[in-house]
């Protein structure tokens, strides 16, 4: 999972910067729920690259793990994209390590900030 710095900020809002070097500076609590998330989202990979884990799930299956207005909010500001493998009637897919790093990242914020 690559986050980038805004992200971070989003994430972390009470986190401090240099000017000069752009070091983050967070507290362990902060430290702890970042490393949480890299190791689910690494476990998920893990599972998909040992065949263990189909890589994608349907839009019912999601809407009933994270919840319908959380990933229709993630698919309309860019977070998880659909895929779907026709043109009408087909089933609409997710990517699973797409929906994990959007739900570990997520944040109330965004949902002011993103209207």
């Amino acid at each position: 999972m690559i986050l980038q710095y805004s992200e971070l900020l989003k994430i972390f809002g009470t986190m401090k910067t240099t000017k000069t070097t752009r070091d983050i500076v967070i507290n362990r609590m902060q430290l702890a729920d970042l490393l949480v998330a890299a190791a689910k989202t690494a476990r998920t990979q893990t599972l998909i690259e040992m065949g263990q884990l189909p890589p994608f799930m349907s839009q019912k299956r999601a809407y009933e793990i994270y919840g319908e207005m959380n990933v229709r909010n993630w698919v309309r500001w860019g977070k998880v994209y659909k895929v779907k493998d026709g043109d009408k009637n087909c089933k609409i897919r997710l990517s699973r390590l797409e929906l994990e790093a959007a739900a570990q990242a997520s944040n109330r914020c965004e949902y002011f900030l993103n209207p």
